[in-house]
């Protein structure tokens, strides 16, 4: 299993060493090459637009709330244009169920 970040800060020595204990290797994206991200860089545009241009300060369980209800939203309810105008978990189930056994893809 793999994860690929770009090169922020916010991947200290804790994050890798995290990764190294479960196994997961960590691959960079190459500097100043957000395209090799489109994904996560899509869905934090897509967050501060819907999300944190309209909230003030919270603390940090407030937060984490905020973040969990948005991540179901965004992955069950809110529809991508990407996708054919489906959810990603719709996505998911139709490829899933319409592929042959794909075991080794992970949708964590």
């Amino acid at each position: 299993m793999a994860i690929q970040a770009d090169n922020g800060s916010e991947y200290m020595k804790h994050f890798d060493a995290a990764l190294e204990r479960l196994g997961i290797t960590h691959y960079f994206s190459h500097p100043r090459c957000p395209q090799e991200n489109t994904r996560v860089e899509r869905k934090i545009q897509t967050t501060k637009q819907e999300v944190w241009a309209f909230r003030g300060g919270h603390d940090l369980e407030q937060l984490n709330e905020i973040t969990r209800e948005w991540n179901e939203t965004y992955n069950v309810y809110r529809p991508h244009q990407s996708l054919g105008h489906q959810t990603p978990m719709a996505f998911l189930k139709s490829w899933y169920d319409s592929s042959e056994r794909r075991d080794h893809v992970s949708t964590m």
